[in-house]
Protein backbone atom coordinates (compact mmCIF):
# COMPACT_ATOMS: atom_id res chain seq x y z
CA UNK A 1 0.00 0.00 0.00
CA UNK A 2 1.50 3.31 -1.08
CA UNK A 3 0.22 6.55 0.44
CA UNK A 4 1.55 9.62 -1.37
CA UNK A 5 2.85 12.57 0.64
CA UNK A 6 0.64 14.92 -1.39
CA UNK A 7 -2.97 14.05 -2.06
CA UNK A 8 -4.95 15.59 -4.92
CA UNK A 9 -8.58 14.48 -5.40
CA UNK A 10 -9.45 13.19 -8.83
CA UNK A 11 -12.85 14.90 -9.07
CA UNK A 12 -13.78 18.24 -7.63
CA UNK A 13 -17.08 18.81 -9.35
CA UNK A 14 -20.02 19.14 -6.99
CA UNK A 15 -23.41 17.70 -7.79
CA UNK A 16 -22.99 16.90 -11.46
CA UNK A 17 -26.29 17.41 -13.30
CA UNK A 18 -28.07 14.18 -14.28
CA UNK A 19 -27.73 14.84 -18.03
CA UNK A 20 -23.96 15.41 -17.65
CA UNK A 21 -23.58 12.49 -15.28
CA UNK A 22 -25.38 10.11 -17.62
CA UNK A 23 -23.49 11.41 -20.66
CA UNK A 24 -20.13 10.71 -19.02
CA UNK A 25 -20.99 7.19 -17.87
CA UNK A 26 -23.47 4.48 -18.68
CA UNK A 27 -26.83 4.57 -16.92
CA UNK A 28 -26.42 2.34 -13.90
CA UNK A 29 -29.85 1.17 -12.77
CA UNK A 30 -28.44 -0.84 -9.87
CA UNK A 31 -26.74 2.31 -8.50
CA UNK A 32 -29.99 4.24 -8.76
CA UNK A 33 -31.94 1.47 -7.02
CA UNK A 34 -29.35 1.09 -4.25
CA UNK A 35 -29.33 4.85 -3.63
CA UNK A 36 -33.11 4.97 -3.44
CA UNK A 37 -33.45 1.91 -1.23
CA UNK A 38 -30.63 3.08 1.02
CA UNK A 39 -32.67 6.05 2.22
CA UNK A 40 -36.02 4.26 2.63
CA UNK A 41 -35.15 3.25 6.24
CA UNK A 42 -34.10 6.85 6.96
CA UNK A 43 -37.48 8.20 5.89
CA UNK A 44 -39.39 5.35 7.48
CA UNK A 45 -37.69 5.43 10.91
CA UNK A 46 -37.30 9.19 11.17
CA UNK A 47 -40.94 9.84 10.26
CA UNK A 48 -42.14 7.05 12.53
CA UNK A 49 -40.24 8.59 15.45
CA UNK A 50 -42.09 11.89 15.03
CA UNK A 51 -45.24 12.70 17.02
CA UNK A 52 -48.15 13.40 14.72
CA UNK A 53 -51.90 13.25 14.84
CA UNK A 54 -53.76 15.50 12.46
CA UNK A 55 -53.46 15.51 8.68
CA UNK A 56 -51.71 18.89 8.81
CA UNK A 57 -49.12 17.59 11.30
CA UNK A 58 -48.49 14.54 9.11
CA UNK A 59 -47.85 16.75 6.11
CA UNK A 60 -45.58 19.10 8.06
CA UNK A 61 -43.54 16.26 9.57
CA UNK A 62 -43.29 14.40 6.27
CA UNK A 63 -41.89 17.52 4.58
CA UNK A 64 -39.39 17.97 7.43
CA UNK A 65 -38.21 14.37 7.15
CA UNK A 66 -37.83 14.62 3.36
CA UNK A 67 -35.95 17.90 3.72
CA UNK A 68 -33.65 16.36 6.36
CA UNK A 69 -32.94 13.44 4.03
CA UNK A 70 -32.10 15.88 1.23
CA UNK A 71 -29.68 17.75 3.50
CA UNK A 72 -27.97 14.56 4.67
CA UNK A 73 -27.70 13.33 1.09
CA UNK A 74 -26.32 16.69 -0.05
CA UNK A 75 -23.61 16.56 2.63
CA UNK A 76 -22.68 13.04 1.53
CA UNK A 77 -22.49 14.10 -2.12
CA UNK A 78 -20.36 17.17 -1.36
CA UNK A 79 -17.93 15.05 0.69
CA UNK A 80 -17.69 12.65 -2.26
CA UNK A 81 -16.27 15.46 -4.40
CA UNK A 82 -13.01 15.11 -2.45
CA UNK A 83 -12.83 11.32 -2.38
CA UNK A 84 -10.88 9.65 -5.16
CA UNK A 85 -12.95 7.31 -7.26
CA UNK A 86 -16.24 8.86 -6.12
CA UNK A 87 -18.49 11.19 -8.10
CA UNK A 88 -20.68 13.87 -6.55
CA UNK A 89 -23.91 13.46 -8.46
CA UNK A 90 -27.24 15.26 -8.39
CA UNK A 91 -28.80 11.99 -9.57
CA UNK A 92 -27.73 10.35 -6.30
CA UNK A 93 -29.11 13.27 -4.29
CA UNK A 94 -32.47 12.99 -6.04
CA UNK A 95 -32.72 9.21 -5.69
CA UNK A 96 -31.75 9.37 -2.01
CA UNK A 97 -34.41 11.99 -1.37
CA UNK A 98 -37.02 9.99 -3.28
CA UNK A 99 -36.08 6.92 -1.25
CA UNK A 100 -36.70 8.80 1.99
CA UNK A 101 -40.02 10.07 0.61
CA UNK A 102 -40.96 6.46 -0.17
CA UNK A 103 -40.12 5.53 3.43
CA UNK A 104 -42.45 8.27 4.67
CA UNK A 105 -45.13 7.02 2.29
CA UNK A 106 -44.77 3.50 3.68
CA UNK A 107 -45.43 4.79 7.20
CA UNK A 108 -48.45 6.78 6.02
CA UNK A 109 -49.89 3.75 4.22
CA UNK A 110 -49.25 1.20 6.96
CA UNK A 111 -49.18 3.20 10.21
CA UNK A 112 -52.44 1.59 11.41
CA UNK A 113 -50.76 -1.85 11.19
CA UNK A 114 -47.52 -0.83 12.95
CA UNK A 115 -49.01 -0.70 16.50
CA UNK A 116 -47.04 2.36 17.48
CA UNK A 117 -47.73 3.67 20.97
CA UNK A 118 -48.82 7.28 20.75
CA UNK A 119 -48.37 9.59 23.71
Amino acid sequence: LFIPSYFEPLHREWLIAPWNDLASRRLNYSDIIVNGLGFVPFGFCFFLSRQWGSRREKLRHSLRVIFAAAVVSCVIEIIQAWLPGRISSLTDLLTNTLGAAFGVLLVLCFHHKLHVAES
